[in-house]
């Protein structure tokens, strides 16, 4: 009973206040169901319960005030609400709302709303605690879980999931990005996706798209065609890419098996090896590499290769025995997918002189040594060396 008296109070209160607001005479104003009153402001308590009753779907304003939740056919300045705006056409330059925001027709200026915002189209800013959703299009959406347009999107950012038919200019999300068209910066926690990358993609673990003209950063890249350049562990480019497996032996290895990925100009190498002196108890490698690759002339290649290999005896994963390599080499082409490479190497052994198999093992390992250097717990040496192998694919 008290609450009831409480909001009629209000209403009479309100209606006593801003007369001039309420009173309307459709049949004056208006001379068919399809034409809208102007006025200045309105303020409702729930849809059709306001100052202009269930004539608020004909009335446009310049400010909306939404006790708990309204609807109305335009605003054309501000608008504020508890719980939900509805605005059956456009909204104006500014819409606060508690929960969610609704707009059948263009969001011009800001919408900022505790859950989500909906517009059929935007050309200002949406900010959301968990969702923005465009059907036509949109400038900015910041949302805390997902932004969502099937049109093109300037800018997304999201803690979550960004999508659009096309990302003009940015798209930023915690897990992922999509974009059904061109993109122009994807970054993300996860994965990226575009049909066509103009600028930039980053990612913590895949970048995808038809085509590339920029640059993919992640831990794997893939791209139908490269006009750019991919920067990760594993890239794969599916036509005119360069993918090599390799199988070779140096001076302190004599067992080496890569893959390289990438493009020729820039591509990437795993690396896994072995020194079986010992088959009870061999020495390993495990490493990475970038690598360029330049014609000489139509079967034969100038390769430069820098590298890096942790070595390891048993139980030593984590050990800080490190071997660092540049290699200069000709790869020659000897068969449709089979060439054959030798290369000049330089190579810097850091060995951890305080781990328990020093002595055995890493004091030893290098074959001989320009440089042997200790600082601190680590053996610094260096050597000259060669490396020959096969290439296939």
């Amino acid at each position: 009973m008290k609450t009831n008296i409480i909001l009629a109070f209000f209403i009479g209160a309100f209606f006593f206040t801003f007369p001039d607001l309420y009173s309307q005479s459709i049949q004056k104003q208006a001379s068919s169901s399809d034409d809208v009153v102007h006025r200045k402001g309105q303020v409702s308590i729930l849809p059709y319960l306001g100052t202009d009753g269930f004539s608020s779907d004909k009335v446009s304003c310049n400010v909306s005030i939404n006790i708990l939740a309204g609807s109305i056919n335009q605003v054309q300045g501000f608008e504020m609400g508890s719980i939900v705006n509805f605005d059956r056409r456009d909204a104006g330059k500014c819409q606060l709302v508690g929960i969610g925001n609704c707009v059948g027709g263009s969001s011009s200026g800001f919408q900022g709303a505790g859950v989500f915002n909906f517009a059929k189209s935007a050309s200002g800013v949406q900010l959301a605690g968990l969702v923005n959703h465009v059907s036509k299009g949109s400038n900015v959406q910041c949302a805390g879980a997902a932004n969502i347009t099937t049109d093109t999107a300037a800018v997304q950012i999201s803690g979550l999931l960004n999508n659009a038919s096309s990302a003009g200019k940015c798209q930023i999300a915690g897990v992922v990005n999509n974009a059904k068209g061109s993109a122009n910066v994807q970054i993300a926690g996860l994965i990226n996706h575009a049909k066509e990358v103009k600028s930039v993609q980053i990612s913590g673990l895949l970048n995808s798209t038809s085509r590339l003209k920029g640059t993919q950063v992640g831990f794997i890249n893939v791209s139908d065609t490269c006009e750019g350049t991919p920067v990760g562990i594993i890239n794969w480019v599916k036509k005119g890419g360069y993918h090599k497996l390799e199988i070779s032996g140096d001076e302190l290895f004599y067992t080496n098996v890569a893959f390289r990925s990438g493009i020729k100009k820039f591509h990437t190498m795993l690396i896994v090896g072995m020194r079986p002196n010992n088959f009870d108890s061999p020495l390993w490698n495990y490493g990475w590499g970038v690598g360029s690759s330049f014609s000489l002339n139509e079967k034969t290649l100038l390769d430069v290769d820098l590298s890096y290999q942790q070595i390891i005896k048993e139980s030593d994963v984590c050990t800080n025995n490190r071997l660092y390599k540049i290699a200069v080499g000709i790869d020659r082409n000897i068969g449709a997918k089979t060439s054959v490479f030798v290369a000049l190497t330089y190579n810097f052994l850091s060995t951890d002189t305080g781990n328990s198999r020093y002595d055995e093992t890493y004091s030893s390992i290098a074959p001989y040594s320009f440089t042997n250097e200790t600082s601190g717990r680590y053996n610094l040496k260096s050597w000259a060396g060669v490396k020959i192998g096969l290439r296939f694919l």
